[in-house]
């Protein structure tokens, strides 16, 4: 979640990285930013996926982090730091929650609930993401999503659709 060149570019945003160390993307399911209906309340960030590093990831001992951003940058990002996870003791379900986010109050990064589970015999990592804050820089559909694992970055970069009551990104392979 730097800006290595200073260009305005974060990560798999910059074009000056294209080629060097490709982005896997996030598969399946739709993430969505909902407005806050009322003013004093706190913007809404849904976000599901799924990703195929090729390599055992450990989720517990990493830092875990999302971004949402655009051509002329971060919209939000957020991450988790090693031992905010609390897993299962196969360690193949990674949870974490702050209920406090909901009320601006949260530890990190206005992440409310978070959950990664490895499945297919620890070659794909499926995640739960909803996070509260101020999204009101997104306003464009050519928005990303970034997911890191530690140094590895997985992307979404299909057009997002504006809705009546924020935005919506499918188009997920």
């Amino acid at each position: 979640m730097v800006d290595n060149d200073c260009d305005g570019n974060l990560d798999c945003d910059d074009p000056d990285c294209s080629g060097i160390d490709p982005c896997p993307p996030i598969k399946r399911d739709p993430s969505k930013i909902i407005f806050a209906k009322r003013e004093g309340t706190l913007d809404l960030f849904k976000s599901h996926g799924r990703v195929e590093p090729g390599e055992p990831l450990d989720v517990g001992a990493l830092e875990v982090g999302w971004m949402i951003s655009k051509p002329t940058g971060p919209v939000w990002r957020g991450a988790l730091i090693p031992g905010d996870f609390r897993s299962n003791l196969q360690a193949t379900t990674f949870r974490f929650v702050d209920r406090d986010a909901k009320k601006g109050h949260g530890k990190r990064f206005g992440i409310y609930k978070a959950k990664i589970r490895i499945s297919r015999g620890g070659t794909a990592y499926g995640y739960k993401l909803l996070a509260y804050g101020d999204f009101s820089r997104a306003d464009t559909p050519d928005m990303t999503i970034q997911f890191y694992v530690g140094d590895r970055i997985f992307v979404h970069d299909k057009p997002w659709t504006q809705t009546s009551w924020g935005w919506k990104a499918d188009s997920f392979e």
